[in-house]
């Protein structure tokens, strides 16, 4: 498609292989040529541009509200299961959750202690109650949702850099975090206490499978690879 278009693709899976087509096609103006995040949720999706203005649009790329506050480009975006809430964070030393429905700031998570502190990734647990932060200093935040209270921060002595990918086990109790060492570090959700670690060369994406057992990831050097949790 010309890069002023956007595609919803309906995906087929069988057992060797993935199979997608498009199902509908539509132009995106302004704003929308220069995002640099993207996220959906069930009524439509959401988008934000190099200046941290995030867009709200519904299925069939209507916007239906802006969100501003944000003044530099964002790392990350997330929508919590039950389509309420909007987290956001980027290179300010801050991250906001928003009401998708009406635009309005729910809470904010400041990133006090020095300069270069900020959000790097970001997720939600399964029942939507907790969202989980990943930092510039190799920590993974733990907040209540709506009320931004923190719950936990723990850094990995291990871990250097920032964390660059984080998901929550689809029972809640676990959180898988990457970061700049390419090592997957498996956390207790509860305590952010590491259970364990493995892998050597993974990327800014990790997801879990949906019965809990297994975790994909994506690499550097382009490889995909599941383990076994």
């Amino acid at each position: 498609t010309s890069s002023d278009e956007t595609v919803a693709w309906k995906w087929r899976s069988s057992p060797d292989s993935f199979r997608a087509r498009s199902i509908s096609g539509f132009a995106l103006a302004g704003d929308a040529r220069a995002f640099e995040t993207m996220t959906a949720f069930d009524g439509g999706f959401i988008g934000a541009n190099e200046s941290g203005l995030i867009t709200i649009y519904d299925q069939d790329g209507k916007p239906l509200r802006k969100l501003e506050g944000h003044n530099l480009g964002l790392n990350a975006l997330a929508v919590s299961p039950d389509g309420k809430y909007l987290a956001s964070g980027g290179s300010e030393r801050w991250a906001r959750v928003w009401n998708i429905a009406d635009g309005a700031t729910v809470a904010d998570i400041d990133f006090t202690g020095g300069d270069g502190y900020h959000n790097q990734s970001l997720a939600f647990s399964p029942d939507s109650h907790r969202l989980a932060l990943g930092t510039s200093r190799s920590e993974v935040r733990v907040v209540e949702v709506p009320s931004g209270k923190q719950l936990y921060a723990k850094a990995d002595p291990e871990e250097t850099g920032f964390i660059l990918g984080l998901a929550f086990s689809p029972d809640g109790a676990q959180i898988a975090a990457v970061g700049g060492s390419g090592r997957i570090h498996l956390l207790d959700a509860a305590t952010g206490e590491t259970l364990r670690s493995f892998g050597d060369h993974a990327s800014h994406a990790v997801v879990f499978t949906s019965d809990g057992t297994g975790l994909w990831s994506g690499s550097q050097d382009g490889a995909i690879t599941l383990f076994n949790v």
